[in-house]
């Protein structure tokens, strides 16, 4: 019972009941394991593998998990634990406990965005999805849950994307904050300050980005690593070691 028609009948009847069991418990569903299919040794050295990270973090991710601790990995033909990544489990299950017991208005909430390559257009895009339309419904509901979003009328989810495009151009990546805040202020102006004509809008979201503002600091690469990385004697860490940035 391989066919495609028979796998995918099962993932529909199987996606159903996970979320059936979620809905019941209604608390957060977090991954905490060990590495199965790699050693210690190797997650030191390299990161977590590519396909334990589709075990670990990807195919979780896809039932509705929302964290991911590996707890330790294989030594030879055994499981052994970490503690550091026992404490961190600890830290993470107080902090989404705090997290949970904080009202809406007082969290703060990042979105992230698909942009892969950058500089393309790539920004804000899925094949078959409307993503600037999906990420207007998401700020919509979460005003009506009561997150604070500023005052005034949501912007507009192609206003969103359209800016995110622009923010990341090289130049203003390399520029910084003020490059940033430029490039939002040009935008701005270019849309007449609002995508929506004023008074005219029919939609609560169809606003331009008058309320939207850049806020960050500057960081230099070599403070990006010290603030990226673990103290090695805390133990491996879930990514391994990253070349790509340079040595304080």
């Amino acid at each position: 019972r391989g066919s495609p028609k028979y796998n995918w009948w099962l993932g529909v009847i199987y996606c159903e009941v996970a979320k059936a069991i979620l809905s019941a418990k209604n608390v957060p569903y977090i991954v905490a394991a060990p590495l199965l299919i790699q050693d210690i040794a190797s997650w030191q050295k390299s990161g977590i593998g590519g396909l334990q990270s589709v075990i670990l973090y990807a195919l979780p991710e896809l039932d509705g998990a929302i964290d991911t601790v590996p707890l330790g990995g294989l030594v030879g033909d055994d499981i052994y634990l970490t503690r550091e990544r026992v404490y961190a489990l600890a830290g993470r299950l107080i902090k989404w406990v705090s997290l949970r017991r904080k009202p809406a208005a007082e969290r703060t909430v990042a979105v992230m965005l698909y942009g892969f390559p950058p500089g393309v257009g790539a920004t804000g895009t899925a094949a078959l999805l409307n993503v600037p339309r999906s990420l207007e419904r998401m700020l919509e509901t979460l005003r009506h849950e009561g997150y604070d979003l500023g005052p005034g009328p949501l912007p507009s989810g192609d206003a969103l994307v359209e800016a995110l495009r622009a923010l990341e151009a090289g130049h203003v990546i390399a520029g910084g904050v003020a490059a940033a805040e430029t490039a939002l202020t040009r935008i701005k102006k270019a849309e007449g300050g609002g995508g929506g004509g004023g008074g005219e809008r029919t939609e609560p979201t169809a606003g331009g980005l008058e309320n939207v503002f850049i806020a960050g600091a500057d960081v230099s690469p070599s403070q990006l690593k010290r603030w990226l990385e673990f103290p090695r004697d805390w133990g491996p860490t879930e990514w391994g070691p990253m070349p790509f940035l340079p040595s304080p």
